[in-house]
């Protein structure tokens, strides 16, 4: 069980592959023809998380394929949860909030019975249209048994490793169980998926594909909300130290499907947002809100976008185009995704970013999660499409070229230059010129712009660390001038400036 932003495992899965059957079962492992007979009150389950490669292809193609797969087995839809907040919205679903990395769907498929289940899953019939779920999905998903769902039930549910099983056991589930009960919170499915486990504990050996891990489970509570507020309320919030230490969980909280639910109204779906990606993910800013937030933009030419994660942070799935970064702090950052704007992969690179790095990345699609102890912060620019030239400049003079002990140029491209001021206080640079640029302040409390270098036109402009500011060249304070460092302290300001 756990609660807060996605964050993916830390640890290999050893449900990375599907299962097979052992060659030789252990000593303590019961022969199939030695368990007992189905019991009547458990159902079989297959659930899991998945990303869409494709999600016209996989609404229109594959699912018109699988579904009818489930027939001869008599098996069923109890949930289906989008988690991706854009898709949810999209969807008329109730926003969830989850822990690990998980996808942007959740499903859970019932059967009569937890051999009903195997068969489907190792059918005919669903292998017939494997090919087309792996070119279109990428799934994670295990077959289990539990107690039947309520319809309309709010569930948490996932999967998990555990990094220290006795520790598991003795210390963290006495500490999480309890508190369900100010929830009604229950469990419905308890069942381990690592076949040496299964064996231990005396049931089915499961089979699954992708990333799970070695148990699975799902709570279940009488409503979504119920639900919700046992993952975000404090008593669970108290054990999610202990859980970290000793496990690695993904999950979410979902709604069983049925059921009459209490009346809910959707939030309104967001816009499109500045960018149109063939892929259909949504940008930064619309897909994490609370961890990408739009501080400058210049219409038409470009937005300044402000990252902040908290340690464990994780954001969903989006894409970029070319963005110019500015690292305010030292990150520690898992990307998963290659960089491609269709395919999102679940594997994913750690990378330590040092404080002051510009880097530039090409327009890609991923996701990002914060794996460090510490807050990471940073700043970037993209440009929006159909940007248009600036234009030439007649006489241009550069900033960097007429006072280079206050300019400096960080990383630049064809497009875009990252550049750094630096003023002592009373300070002054030599008259220059600007193209369109977005402005953050990372130091200084006041300056003091002369328009076209003109004294008389004096222009005294207060400073709030964190700003961002955005620099038109059509505005003449912008496009042309001289600076003074009127402040109290030093002046530090990041700026990104167009080339073109």
């Amino acid at each position: 069980m756990g609660c807060g932003a996605s964050k993916p495992a830390e640890t290999p899965s050893p449900a990375a592959e599907p299962y097979a059957a052992p060659a030789a079962a252990p000593p303590a492992a019961p022969a199939a023809a030695e368990y007992a007979a189905a019991d009547p009150s458990k159902k079989g389950y297959v659930y899991g998380f998945f990303d869409m490669k494709d999600p016209a292809e996989f609404k229109n193609v594959y699912s018109p394929m699988a579904e009818p797969t489930l027939d001869p087995y008599e098996g069923k839809f109890v949930m289906k949860h989008a988690l991706a907040p854009p898709l949810a919205a999209k969807m008329g679903m109730k926003e969830s909030k989850g822990f690990g990395t998980t996808g942007m769907m959740a499903f859970m498929l019932e059967f009569p019975s937890f051999d009903k289940a195997m068969g489907w899953f190792t059918g005919p019939e669903y292998a017939a249209v494997l090919t087309k779920r792996d070119e279109v999905a990428d799934f994670k998903m295990a077959v289990v048994e539990g107690a039947p769902i309520a319809p309309g039930a709010g569930l948490v549910l996932g999967f998990f490793d555990m990094k220290d099983p006795a520790e598991f056991k003795n210390v963290y589930s006495p500490m999480a169980e309890p508190t369900l009960d100010p929830y009604g919170g229950k469990f419905a499915i308890k069942y381990p998926l690592a076949p040496p486990l299964a064996a231990k504990m005396g049931v089915k050996e499961s089979k699954g594909f992708g990333t799970t891990g070695m148990m699975a489970f799902a709570l279940e509570f009488e409503t979504f909300e119920k639900a919700m507020g046992w993952f975000t309320g404090p008593e669970y919030a108290a054990v999610t130290g202990k859980r970290d230490e000793v496990s690695d969980f993904r999950m979410a909280v979902c709604e069983a499907m049925g059921g009459s639910p209490a009346p809910y109204v959707p939030p309104p779906a967001p816009g499109p947002g500045p960018f149109a990606f063939a892929s259909g993910l949504p940008d930064c800013c619309t897909a994490s809100p609370d961890l990408y937030k739009t501080i400058a933009d210049i219409e038409g030419v470009a937005r300044l976008v402000e990252m902040t994660f908290p340690p464990g942070a994780k954001d969903l799935p989006h894409e970029h185009p070319v963005h110019n970064m500015y690292f305010l702090v030292d990150c520690k950052l898992k990307i998963s995704g290659p960089p491609t704007p269709t395919k999102l992969g679940e594997e994913g690179g750690v990378a330590e970013v040092p404080a002051g790095a510009a880097p530039i990345f090409p327009a890609m699609a991923h996701q990002v999660e914060n794996v460090g102890d510490c807050d990471g912060r940073a700043v970037f620019v993209e440009a929006f499409p159909g940007c248009k030239p600036c234009g030439d400049i007649e006489g241009y003079i550069s900033p960097f070229d007429v006072s280079p002990g206050c300019y400096k140029i960080l990383e630049q491209d064809d497009n875009w230059i990252t550049g750094m001021l630096t003023m002592e206080v009373g300070e002054k640079d030599d008259f220059h010129h600007h193209k369109d640029h977005l402005i953050y302040v990372i130091e200084g409390d006041g300056v003091t712009i002369y328009p076209g270098g003109d004294e008389a036109a004096a222009m005294v402009v207060p400073l709030k660390v964190g700003a961002g500011i955005p620099a038109p060249m059509a505005a003449p304070p912008f496009a042309s001038h001289t600076l003074l460092n009127s402040g109290t302290v030093p002046l530090k300001m990041l700026f990104f400036e167009a080339k073109k």
